[in-house]
Order: C-alpha cells, then sequence, then structure tokens
C-alpha cells in the first residue's frame, strides 16, 4: 500500500519527476568474464542490447581483461571501459563478423553512440599475427573467411575506394587465392584482417578518452558517418601493417580534439569513396602524431572530395613520409584546407600536394585553396628505414606540390613555413640535372607518395603544373651541404616567394624556374650569397619587387593566433549531468495548441534544484512564453520535436536587465521566449527546433525595433559564464534571434539558424562577450547574420568563428551597430558569406566604429562572399551614441585589421568602401589575395559621384544615400596605411567607373600586383 501510494502522489504531482530505470548495464552482470579466459561476446551483446531496449544506456566494463569477438553497437549506448578495464580482441576468426572489413566493435545505422572511458581496447594484433602465418604454413586459406560458404561472393571497398567482388571457393580451386591475399607481401590482405572499429552511415558518434591498440588492420574506421567528435583519445598500434590511427571515409561535421596517435601507418587519413559524399567540416586540434607512413594525409582513396577542413596545433614526430600529404588521384575535389602550427621532428617530408590521374574513368579533380601556415618542420639526414621504395644510395627528397599537365594545383598559400633539413646530397647518387628535368616521369596513374618519382632535382622546394604557389615568410635551411638549387619549378604561373630566407652552404645557383611566367619574387636573403640568384627558361614576365608587407603584420597576427590557440586549448562545453527531467512529467502536452509555460518552467526549476542536468522536450510541439533558464540546466529539444512560441503577445512578460545598456535606454528590448541572466553552466542543445512563429501577421510592428515593446527575442542571454548551444535549429524569430550580453565562455557549434520573416532578424548578436567560439553554423536572416556589438560596454574579445555560413537581405559579418567598447583579438575563417539565393546583401563584411570603441587586432580569413552588394565595407565614423547622461565618447580607432585570401562573385553594382571621417582615419588594413567581381554596368554619373560624408550617420553601405560608389572596386576616404597585396575586382559588364577611387586624405597606401580584367 505505501508503494502504491507514493506512485499515485508522483503522478498526481508533475514537480516530481518520475523514477527512471536503470541506464547502466555491467557487462559482468549478463556474465562477462573479466579474467580474460574465456569468450565475453555473447555477454556483451546482451548488455548492448538491453540497453538499446531500454532507450539507451551505458554498457560498462569493470576493470578486468574482457575477450571477444565481434560486438555490435546500437542505436542511444555507450560502451564505457573503466580505469583498469580491457576489450581484447579474440584470435579465432570465425569469432569475427564483418561490416566491410571484420571488425571487433561495428555498427551501421546507429545514432547517438559512444564509446569513452579510460580503459582500452585491444585488437590482439599479435595472436592474430600467429594465427596468419599458421594458415599461410598450412596453405588453408579459405579459413580467412569463415562465414563465406561455397558458391557465395564476398562483396566488399577496396582500399583505393572501388566496389569488389571476391569469390574466395572458386579462386582457391584455380589456385589464385593465396596471389590475391597476399601478392608481393608476407601479410595478408585487409579484407581478411579484423580492425578495432568500424562504423558505417551513423549520426552522433562520439569517442572519448579511449585507449586503441595493437590493431591487425586500420585501427578505426568511419564510413558515411556525421555529427563526430573524438576527444582525447590515444591509438598505440604499431606492431602490424596498414595500421592507419583514424580513418574518416566520407563524413561530415567532425570534430578531433587532444588527440595522440602512435601508428603503423598513417596517423590521421582521410578518404573519399565513389560513392560516398565526400569529408567536409572537419576540424582537429591539438594533435600528436607518430606514423611510419604520413602524420596527416589526404587520400589514397580518393574520388568524390574534401572540403573546409581545418587542422591545427600539431605535434609530428618519427614519421618516415610526410608531414602533411594532400592528394586527389582518382577525381577528387579537395578546396578550402588549412593546416597551421605544425611542429614535426625526424620526418621523412614536409608537404607533398599531388593532384593525379590514377582513376581513368572520370576526370581529374581539382586541388584549391590550400592554407598551410606557422610550420617548424625537421627533416634529417637519411635514416635507414626512410624512403624504402626509392632504394638507396639516394638523396633527400623536398616539399612537393605537382599536379599533371593541363590541371595545376591552384591556389597553395604557405606562410611561416620553416623547414631544416640534414642535406648532405651527392652528385654521385641519381642525379637529375636541370637540363634534363623535363624528363621526371609524370606517373599520372600512380600511387601517390612524396618518394614517387625517386630523385629530385631540387633540396627545399619542387614544384610543377600549379598556378598560385605562394611562400611566404619562410625559411629552407640545410645542416650539411647539398649540391642542388632550393627551388626548382616547372610550369608554374603565378609563383610567389616573398620575405624568404635559404641558409646553409646551398650551391650559387639558389632557384631554377622552367617555363613559369608571371613571377614575383621579392626580399629573398641568401646567408651563402650576397643576393638570390636565379636562372629563369621560358615565358618569364617575373618582377624583382620590394613591396614589403608593413612591419605591424607579424606583430598583429602573432598576437591574435596566440589568443585563438589559447581559446581552443582552454574553452570547453560545460559537463552536464546525468539526470533527466521531461517537461512532460511535469505537465506539458506537446500537442502545438497547449500553453506549457508552468510546465516547462517547473521542469527548469526542479532540475537546477537538484543540481543540474537535462530539461528534455520531446514527443512533440510545446507551445510556450518566457522561459528562464537556470544555471547548470540544458535545455534539449529532441529530433521530431519543436518548442514553440506562442502567439499572445501576453506570454511574454518583461525581463529588464540588471546591468542598464545603451539597449534599454533607446530601444525597450525586454520580450524573450528564452530568457537568462547572471547564470553559470547553461545550454540549449538538439536535434529538434525552436520556432519564434515571429512574422509580422503574428507579430506586427513598424520594422524596427526603436521603443517598439511586444516583438521578443527567441533567447536573450545576459552575462552568463559557460553558454553551450549545439546542434539546434533556430527559426522565426520575431526580432533578434540569439542575442549573447557581456557572457563568457560561449560555444555555438552547429546550429542552424532560418528567420527572415519580420524586421530585425538578426542571426547571432555577440555583444561585449569573450571568449567566443562560434563554428560550423549555418545562418539564413533577415537583418544581419552575424553581428557583433558592444552596447553592454564591455569589450568582445578573443572570438574564433569558422567553418560557417551566413547569408542574408542586410550585412552578412558585422562589426557594429553598437560600438561603445572595444573589439580585439577576433579571427573569422573559412566561412561562406552573402545574400540570401536570389536576393542580395548590402554587405559582405563590415568592420565599423562609430560610438567610441576600438576595433584592433581582427583577421578574416579564407572567406567566400557572394551576392553583395557592397562586398567589403569599412568605416570608421563619429556618431557617439551612448547612455542617457554619458559624456559623448571620443571617436574610436580602427586599425590593424587583416583581410586576406577572400572569393567571391554574383556581387552588385555598388563597390567597396573604406572610410574614415575628416580627421580620424581608418588606419593600418591589409587587404591581401583578394579575388571578387562586382555587376559592373553602372551609368556615367556614377564616375563622379559625391559621397556624403555621414559623419553621425548610422553604420551601413546602404545609408550614404547612393546606388553607386564612384569606384566598382574600392573606394577610399580618410584612410592612412592601406596595403593591397594581389586584389582584383572583374566587373561583369562593362562600368565607366575606376578600379579604385581615391577620395580626402588617403596617405600611405601601398599596393602590389592590382587588376580588373577588361570586361565584355
Amino acid at each position: 500500500m505505501l508503494v502504491l501510494t507514493a506512485t499515485l502522489l508522483i503522478l498526481t504531482n508533475p514537480a516530481l519527476p518520475l523514477p527512471q530505470r536503470s541506464t547502466v548495464f555491467s557487462v559482468t552482470s549478463f556474465g562477462a568474464d573479466a579474467s580474460g579466459k574465456r569468450i565475453a561476446t555473447r555477454a556483451i551483446q546482451g548488455a548492448i542490447d538491453a540497453a538499446e531496449r531500454a532507450g539507451g544506456g551505458t554498457v560498462d566494463f569493470s576493470a578486468g581483461t574482457f575477450r571477444s569477438g565481434t560486438v555490435q553497437l546500437k542505436s542511444g549506448v555507450t560502451l564505457h571501459l573503466q580505469q583498469g578495464a580491457t576489450l581484447k580482441g579474440s584470435s579465432d576468426l570465425s569469432h569475427y563478423q564483418r561490416g566491410n572489413w571484420p571488425a571487433l566493435i561495428i555498427g551501421t545505422n546507429c545514432k547517438n553512440i559512444k564509446i569513452t572511458g579510460l580503459g582500452k581496447i585491444d585488437g590482439n594484433s599479435v595472436e592474430l599475427e600467429k594465427r596468419f602465418a599458421e594458415i599461410k604454413t598450412n596453405r588453408r586459406f579459405l579459413e580467412y573467411f569463415p562465414t563465406i560458404r561455397k558458391g557465395e561472393k564476398l562483396s566488399y571497398i577496396g582500399p583505393t575506394g572501388n566496389p569488389t567482388e571476391l569469390d574466395p571457393y572458386a579462386m582457391n580451386e584455380a589456385g589464385k587465392l593465396e596471389q590475391h591475399l597476399y601478392g608481393p607481401y608476407t601479410r595478408p590482405s585487409e579484407i581478411v584482417r579484423p580492425q578495432v572499429i568500424e562504423l558505417r552511415k551513423c549520426v552522433g558518434v562520439t569517442i572519448q578518452d579511449i585507449t586503441l591498440a595493437d590493431s591487425a588492420n586500420w585501427v578505426q574506421t568511419y564510413r558515411d558517418c556525421e555529427e563526430m567528435k573524438f576527444h582525447r583519445v590515444k591509438v598505440r598500434s604499431t606492431k602490424y601493417w596498414n595500421n592507419d590511427g583514424l580513418d574518416l571515409v566520407d563524413c561530415r561535421r567532425v570534430e578531433i580534439y587532444d588527440c595522440d596517435f602512435d601508428s603503423a601507418d598513417d596517423a590521421l587519413c582521410l578518404k573519399s569513396e565513389p560513392f560516398g559524399a565526400g569529408c567536409s567540416d572537419i576540424v582537429a586540434s591539438r594533435l600528436k602524431l607518430a606514423s611510419r607512413a604520413s602524420a596527416i594525409k589526404f587520400g589514397t582513396a580518393s574520388h568524390i572530395g574534401f572540403k573546409r577542413i581545418y587542422i591545427s596545433d600539431v605535434v609530428v614526430r618519427d614519421t618516415y613520409r610526410s608531414a602533411v600529404a594532400i592528394q586527389s588521384v582518382d577525381g577528387a575535389e579537395i578546396e578550402d584546407v588549412t593546416v597551421e602550427r605544425l611542429k614535426a621532428t625526424n620526418t621523412g617530408n614536409a608537404i607533398f600536394v599531388r593532384l593525379g590521374h590514377r582513376n581513368k574513368k572520370r576526370s581529374p579533380g581539382y586541388i584549391r585553396r590550400i592554407r598551410l601556415r606557422d610550420f617548424d618542420v625537421q627533416v634529417p639526414p637519411l635514416p635507414k628505414d626512410y624512403h624504402r621504395e626509392i632504394g638507396e644510395p639516394h638523396n633527400l627528397i623536398p616539399a612537393s606540390i605537382a599536379g599533371i599537365p593541363g590541371y595545376p594545383v591552384q591556389d597553395v598559400v604557405a606562410e611561416n613555413i620553416k623547414i631544416s633539413y640534414g642535406g648532405g646530397g651527392n652528385a654521385g647518387h641519381a642525379n637529375v640535372p636541370l637540363d634534363r628535368i623535363s624528363e621526371i616521369p609524370e606517373k599520372d596513374g600512380s600511387y601517390p607518395e612524396f618518394s614517387m618519382w625517386g630523385e629530385l632535382p631540387a633540396w627545399a622546394l619542387y614544384v610543377r603544373h600549379a598556378d598560385g604557389i605562394t611562400f611566404r615568410n619562410s625559411t629552407f635551411g640545410l645542416q650539411q651541404p647539398d649540391f642542388r638549387p632550393a627551388f626548382v619549378t616547372d610550369d608554374a604561373s603565378r609563383l610567389t616567394l616573398d620575405k624568404v630566407l635559404v641558409s646553409g652552404n646551398a650551391g650559387e645557383l639558389h632557384g631554377f624556374f622552367k617555363d613559369s611566367p608571371q613571377k614575383t619574387i621579392k626580399d629573398i636573403t641568401c646567408t651563402s650569397a650576397t643576393a638570390f640568384n636565379y636562372k629563369s627558361e621560358g615565358g618569364d614576365t617575373s618582377k624583382i619587387q620590394d613591396s614589403r608587407t608593413p612591419a605591424w603584420v607579424d606583430p598583429t597576427q602573432a598576437e591574435v593566433y596566440r589568443a585563438i590557440a589559447q581559446l581552443q586549448s582552454t574553452l570547453r562545453p560545460w559537463v552536464v549531468p546525468d539526470q533527466v527531467f521531461s517537461v512532460t512529467q511535469f505537465g506539458a502536452i506537446p500537442d502545438g495548441k497547449t500553453i506549457s509555460t508552468a510546465a516547462i518552467q517547473r521542469a527548469i526549476d526542479k532540475c537546477h534544484e537538484s543540481g543540474g542536468g537535462v530539461v528534455l522536450l520531446q514527443g512533440g510541439d510545446f507551445v510556450s512564453g518566457t522561459i528562464d533558464l537556470r544555471s547548470n540546466v540544458m535545455l534539449e529539444v529532441s529530433k521530431g520535436s519543436r518548442l514553440l512560441g506562442s502567439l499572445n503577445q501576453a506570454d511574454y512578460p518583461d525581463r529588464v536587465p540588471k546591468t542598464f545598456t545603451v539597449m534599454d535606454s533607446n530601444m525597450n528590448l525586454r520580450q524573450s521566449l528564452i530568457y537568462a541572466e547572471r547564470c553559470k553552466n547553461i545550454g540549449i542543445r538538439g536535434e529538434g527546433q525552436i520556432d519564434g512563429r515571429g512574422s509580422q501577421k503574428n507579430f506586427p510592428g513598424p520594422t524596427t525595433i526603436t521603443a517598439v515593446t511586444g516583438r521578443p527575442f527567441l533567447m536573450r542571454i545576459i552575462e552568463c559564464e559557460n553558454v553551450t548551444v549545439t546542434g539546434i535549429t533556430l527559426k522565426d524569430a520575431a526580432s533578434w534571434m540569439q542575442n549573447y550580453l557581456a557572457c563568457s565562455n560561449v560555444i555555438l557549434d552547429s546550429v542552424t539558424v532560418d528567420s527572415h520573416v519580420n524586421g530585425n532578424n538578426d542571426g547571432i548578436d555577440i555583444d561585449g562577450c569573450r571568449n567566443v567560439i562560434i563554428r560550423n553554423c549555418k545562418v539564413r536572416s533577415g537583418d544581419d547574420a552575424m553581428c557583433f556589438k558592444a552596447a553592454s560596454m564591455r569589450p568582445t574579445e578573443n572570438v574564433l568563428v569558422e567553418n560557417s555560413d551566413f547569408f542574408t537581405y542586410c550585412n552578412a559579418l558585422k562589426f557594429g551597430t553598437d560600438t561603445q567598447a572595444d573589439f580585439r583579438n577576433v579571427l573569422v575563417r573559412n566561412c561562406r558569406l552573402g545574400g540570401i539565393e536570389n536576393g542580395q546583401a548590402t554587405s559582405g563584411i563590415t568592420w565599423a566604429t562609430v560610438d567610441g570603441g576600438n576595433v584592433q587586432n581582427i583577421i578574416c580569413e579564407d572567406i567566400d562572399i557572394s551576392r553583395a552588394g557592397s562586398p567589403i565595407f569599412i568605416r570608421r565614423g563619429s556618431r557617439g551614441r551612448t547612455i542617457p547622461g554619458n559624456p559623448r565618447p571620443v571617436t574610436g580607432q580602427l586599425e590593424r585589421v587583416i583581410l586576406r585570401n577572400i572569393t567571391g562573385k554574383d556581387n552588385g553594382a555598388r563597390g567597396s568602401m573604406i572610410s574614415g571621417v575628416p580627421g580620424f582615419p581608418v588606419r593600418d588594413l591589409l587587404l591581401s589575395n583578394i579575388t571578387l567581381d562586382a555587376a559592373g554596368d553602372a551609368p556615367e554619373s556614377a564616375r563622379t559621384i559625391q559621397v556624403p560624408e555621414g559623419e553621425t550617420g548610422y553604420p551601413d553601405a546602404g545609408w550614404f544615400g547612393v546606388k553607386h560608389f564612384p569606384a566598382f572596386g574600392f573606394f577610399f576616404r580618410h584612410a592612412e596605411g592601406i596595403h593591397f597585396d594581389r586584389v582584383t575586382v572583374t566587373p561583369r559588364k562593362k562600368d565607366p567607373r575606376e578600379f579604385m577611387h581615391f577620395g580626402n586624405q588617403v596617405t600611405s597606401t601601398q599596393a602590389n600586383g592590382l587588376g580588373s580584367p577588361p570586361t565584355k
């Protein structure tokens, strides 16, 4: 009776959460032997299946050794190995099932799976190798296929990504199976050797803290998976061949942090198979890599593509081949790849970039927009184990960038590269004279490897069939003399060597450039010669220039990169407690009609009072007015569920911040669907949707928010610490979508915003926040898409925005409007921005200060701008807006801003603008490697148009009252120390205006490599 009474009390009081079934399933409870003496496959699988039936849970391994054959992961299941626990693969091949290869852990079409813990998963390669030797000795090759019966065929994807079909019995009877399995090697093929982990078509994968050891094949392979996280994973697998540390095959949206791989084959390897989707949106940082092959490798299977890959802060050691190898030989499209801050010791090669044509069934792909920065690589004199395939003796092989005839590698920029070579070149070895470099074989159909051509005629850098290769601020040094020149190029157009130091006792000829037109060679220093001696053959239009990069650039870059590196190494999502509070248990009704505000708030309050956890919205559509987040609460909207904003304005009571800001004094912004103030550890996550239903029909009012009440924010987060928003889709706010005001430690990851149904539909507003990471986000907004403000009167600093899309009808990436405090140490990279399809943004990039704040130390790089009226708008003004009663602020500084590697098309006719106001110039801007287009077709009167000063006006390219600036490229006014390096703007139609127009007070401007190709 007592039990029944308690149950009734819970059911009738929604403030109390229902008791939850256990979500931890110990494998020993299912009969697993922890001594390592008996096979525990059935027990482990039983625990996994039970966890799946329970709706998800943790399969727990206590300390001990658990031997197993293949286990299959299921959706919602976590394998957790406690410290001291080892899951060890069986040595009996009949205990393994196949995904593509046999593997100890396999999973297909799973969602939200994890492998965690401080334990170890051991592939048991030592015992398996003995088993392989027995099979070969006894010539019982069919024992490699214990699950295949006579007449059956085995279908699999081969190592190069090509589908293959094998009939083992027929081949064995024909005497061909041994050759197929072994070829020239002593080890059997990858198709029969078990991996540790193989997952296919899985979504939401976390591998964390675990150690993976001694695989008999590749350690872990993930095919066609997405939303993946690898945190603090350690690999120790060097006892057998093909032991890649991590293989990502056609995977998307992946983050890899703080991992340590020591593997017998490639350490971090990206692949793409013929029928996959390609690899994209991958971020890897703080890695330790050691390999008997290459440390970072794109390929060998390279059929579809690799796009938007960012790798940083890597330590490479004891790597026999390349520190970085970027390869497309099967038709893959490779673009927007950045590798930076890499330190390598005892490696065979620094950089290998190769475009080939192994797959003759399709056209070659392309490699373009590669960024390599801040490398420090030591290539020692040849140790015994290096370069086995070349044969000895031979000379050290240089860094190489090579395409094939008619298909050049494009746009590779390498900056701050330091490579130290052991040297010791000997002309008595397989020397390639400079007059015979055309005889170096193309090998377009060969396996891509840095040593594929054997001997090369340069010791530092070899470039062939390439266009737009730049090495800047780089050093190449020798420990021992080498008779070869440092640089040799063959068919390399638009080659730039800028501020390069060649050190060591090299030969007198330092550069040899054959059929390499349009070279820029400047600021070259050689310690062994008084000048940079070079020889050119064919089509030479090179220029020796002395247009030095401004002195402020290097220290500014160093400061920004230092701040961002520290941010990435310290900022982590807060750890959410395991408790789950379902809002339906507190009375919320998911029918899309009933107002559930009070029930959702009760769940949040109870979660907060209980020490924190997840407040879960699952099972339908929940309608709510204002809800207040509390500390230690993660609001989760599950896939298929929605949180819908109420359509009754009375459901949004005022929330007046404790800290008074410019927005409160000027705009009366007081309503929100989700509100949090002065909380710690809060967040929103899930694959569901939060829809403000904020159309003008539902929330009518003027298209400005000034002095307008009743149009709520979707989210307003004020003075909070440790804010994490991930995975969620945010839709149709009545006003700004999400405003983060005076917060610290903010992470926005994989957030989707679609909001352009009302006025002032900003996508993301970061206002006076410090320590912010925004990555993998997709924003479509009716107002500013990604906007930085300072209405809180606090500085915005230490901000990283990367791998994101920002599209709008207003400004895509904007610093402003409110700039009452400073902006500093901001890095925006690898983003796409501009106008929504069939529309046009006011501007692509807007940097402005008009209210006294200083904008300093800003880098925006590797950006694509499309459909923007003004691709770039930079403004220093004197509006001086502040809180009433405060003195009018002095005009702020706008200086030390770097814009580089900017591309774009389908942009509008207005042109870009860089302008201060009289007496207050924009200072110290670098615009480098910028290629844009413009609509053109302006009227003749646009040549002499007078653009108002607008000193106290709103900072927006469209607020000057003119449709065109007097230049289709760049209009300057009140500017000082502007440096242009390789900037091109091409009108799509004839335009009477100038490429550049200089207005009042423009001084100390430097330009190099400007262009505006003729139009039709």
